[in-house]
């Protein structure tokens, strides 16, 4: 169990304190014990936040792109039927 920079175990602490000292403890703790602090755990949790943000918004672009490329097979593919049809009706007239 994480304690606090004043000792006290993190999960008793409440609202404001408790935020902060989790901050600091997921940067290593406080900048006083060589940690990076509560700022130190803000910036890394951004840097988190923003990598998991990014990495759903490629995952929604992959499949944007999947369903844009078999959208465009299916276009082809009736355009080629399309045309041999068109072309065999020719060949009969």
């Amino acid at each position: 169990m994480k304690n606090a920079s004043t000792g006290t175990p993190i999960p008793l602490l409440r609202g404001v304190a408790a935020e902060h000292a989790t901050m600091a403890a997921v940067a290593g703790g406080s900048k006083a014990s060589g940690g990076g602090g509560i700022d130190g755990g803000m910036r890394l949790l951004d840097q988190k936040s923003m990598q998991a943000q990014l990495l759903v918004y490629g995952i929604t672009a992959a499949a944007i792109g999947a369903q844009i490329g078999i959208r465009y097979a299916v276009l082809v593919r009736r355009d080629r039927k399309a045309a041999r049809e068109a072309a065999s009706g020719n060949d009969d007239n």
